[in-house]
């Protein structure tokens, strides 16, 4: 996980989700419906930017080797490159 801030100052958090399958401990699915659906565009994993404020968050896929490596203005312009998402409300808060 990495803590940033754009051109703008505003507070950024960033950091890679990698799907689980869902599968019990010993790999084996004994029910006809997986846990978890992922779309192929996600299975290999991707990138989270979400605001300090928790009001706007973006995802990268797939997540770009050596991400955090790079310098904050750099990880800021991936950012701009993704996809806006909106929050989804847990069930239990």
């Amino acid at each position: 996980m990495r803590e940033l801030a754009d051109e703008g100052g505003r507070r950024w958090c960033v950091w890679e989700v990698h799907p689980n399958p869902g599968l019990p401990p010993n790999g084996i699915e004994r029910r006809a419906k997986p846990r978890v659906t992922v779309s192929a565009e996600l299975r290999g994993g991707w990138l989270v930017f979400e605001s300090a404020l928790g009001d706007e968050r973006f995802r990268l896929a797939p997540a770009p080797r050596g991400w955090r490596e790079l310098p904050d203005d750099q990880l800021i312009a991936l950012r701009h490159r993704g996809t806006r998402v909106t929050a989804r409300r847990r069930l239990i808060e």
